[in-house]
């Protein structure tokens, strides 16, 4: 296995799920317990949720089918990829078949569920009930994956998928990055392409790594619309490459979406800005920086009607970390390559960590978390040791805002009124390896935050778990223990069973089509029905 991309125990890629929520909730009504706040409403969730307790009325579990097929590596929303009206859900399997790697595609549905759920019956229903993308050998398809939105203006949700060991032109490990166009059709009459051979001109396209080794599509997501043109456009990280031959530097590219995008044959990010492939780079400036290793939309940070990006350089001055938010423009037809060294305050900002944390291990947009009509950011920093306590692990909440920003910020000087600080529990928990939006799985208007711990200990050694924070338009502190987690601010999610690392990957999605988001936890290392290493995915329903 290409130690570059090692996939078991590997912490996932995952994409985002960032909505806009409307304030429904007036402040007054809320108390201000903590950092999350504990709202004046009855409690929905307990303090502690066991995966194992899910059983389709509350919930499901979708399994792999062959041992070594890490399924629940990445997970993400899919958008509506079948026009229905219904949210779907994308899974990342990238051991499948010798690590070529595969990618299932689950379709949402209002009548339903049972479970567990094998994800191979979902193939053998044909395109009913969803659809799996197999890879070329030795790919690793399905990295990671994401919800593009409409990238080629048909009105239609478009898919991502990575294959980061992808052979690109011959150069190894380049990385591809796959779009899959969704289609209007009722679900039965769908068609899909079935192998990422398959994936070209009117079901797709492949984007290629610029050079050898750059490991492109370490992350993928859709960017927003970044440069105003009421077109979907995508991001993807490629960590390993040397801009300016600075020593893995890393780099993200932002490709821009048009309703021509498909064309002949392959395209290749070293095309970018060109009338072929259109967008721009994001270059780290650091060696050894790692700058995008995490990527995702940001949401619209400064509030001036244009998505933003994020990008995360995990080992960025000797492991400190970083992550870098750079602001969508109108005119960004005609921006040169960016280095992130460039960012100012008025094109972006820079989010500093402090020493060894690692910060930016996993980055996204967070939704509006504070109810302020601005989206908010989150950070994940796996290998902080707060209070004592060893790479327990920590995540920032960074409020938007309008107007300017600082061109630096350090995280650590967050202070309530300008984002927050997640403290992990026990040391060795590595939380922050993975975060995400929630959406709003409690229906009280606020967007909620999910993170992974899949080093956590709870259930079983290695048995993994995941957070929930409740967002809240209430007074904020400047730090907050997970610990504090009763059910009112938040819950905490356990694994089943030993060495499952559930937390691996986190997303949200709505695929009961109850109006409200549900959590998507992935469990890369689970061994359903005897399995080893098949991987399982875990759905809990929202509730009020």
């Amino acid at each position: 296995m290409n130690t570059q991309t090692e996939i078991s125990r590997k912490s996932v890629p995952r994409s985002s799920h960032v909505r806009r929520r409307a304030l429904v909730i007036l402040a007054s009504m809320l108390l201000a317990g903590g950092a999350a706040g504990q709202q004046a409403f009855a409690q929905s969730y307990p303090s502690v949720l066991a995966l194992g307790s899910l059983d389709g009325s509350n919930g499901l579990r979708l399994d792999g089918g062959k041992p070594g097929d890490f399924a629940g590596f990445s997970v993400s929303s899919a958008g509506d990829v079948n026009h229905d009206g219904i949210e779907d859900l994308i899974i990342g399997a990238p051991g499948y078949s010798e690590d070529a790697g595969s990618t299932y595609v689950v379709f949402g549905r209002d009548t339903g569920f049972t479970s567990p759920i094998r994800l191979d019956d979902l193939v053998d229903s044909g395109f009913a009930r969803g659809f799996r993308i197999d890879g070329n050998a030795h790919s690793y398809l399905g990295y990671s994956v994401a919800a593009g939105g409409d990238l080629n203006g048909d009105g239609v949700d478009d898919l991502l998928a990575s294959a980061t060991n992808e052979r690109a032109a011959g150069s190894a490990s380049a990385g591809s990055t796959y779009v899959i166009y969704g289609k209007q059709c009722a679900r039965a009459a769908c068609s899909f392409p079935t192998s990422a051979s398959l994936v070209a001109d009117s079901t797709g396209l492949r984007i290629d790594g610029a050079t050898a080794n750059d490991n492109s599509g370490i992350e993928v997501d859709g960017a927003g619309d970044i440069n105003g043109d009421g077109v979907g456009d995508l991001i993807i990280g490629a960590n390993f490459s040397q801009p300016g031959g600075i020593f893995n530097a890393g780099s993200s590219f932002v490709v821009y979406g048009r309703p021509d995008l498909a064309k002949s044959g392959p395209n290749s990010l070293g095309e970018l800005g060109s009338a072929k492939l259109g967008g721009y780079r994001i270059d780290g400036y650091a060696e050894r920086a790692e700058a995008g290793y995490s990527v995702s939309r940001a949401g619209d940070v400064n509030g001036d009607g244009i998505d933003d990006v994020i990008v995360g350089a995990w080992t960025e001055n000797g492991g400190q970390g970083a992550a870098y938010v750079v602001f969508g423009r109108r005119d960004s037809d005609r921006w040169p390559p960016v280095s992130l060294a460039m960012l100012d305050g008025v094109n972006g900002f820079r989010l500093a960590g402090s020493p060894t944390e690692r910060a930016g291990s996993s980055v996204s947009g967070a939704g509006d978390v504070n109810g302020d009509g601005y989206d908010d950011i989150i950070v994940g920093a796996m290998f902080a040791s707060p209070n004592g306590q060893y790479t327990a692990g920590t995540s920032y909440v960074v409020f938007g805002h309008g107007g300017n920003f600082e061109p630096s910020l350090v995280l650590a000087n967050l202070d309530g009124t300008n984002g927050f600080r997640i403290d992990g529990v026990h040391a060795g928990d590595s939380t922050g390896a993975r975060v995400n939006a929630a959406g709003d799985v409690n229906g009280d208007g606020f967007a909620d935050v999910v993170i992974g711990a899949e080093y956590a200990n709870y259930g079983a050694e290695g048995s993994g778990s995941s957070y929930v924070v409740f967002g809240h338009g209430g007074k904020f502190l400047p730090a907050f223990s997970l610990g504090a987690l009763d059910g009112r601010n938040g819950f905490r999610i356990d694994g089943e069973a030993q060495e499952d690392y559930s937390g691996n990957s986190v997303a949200s999605a709505d695929i009961n089509h109850d109006g409200l988001d549900d959590l998507v936890i992935g469990a890369q290392q689970a061994d359903p029905e005897g399995n080893a290493d098949a991987g399982s995915v875990y759905v809990i329903f929202g509730r009020r």
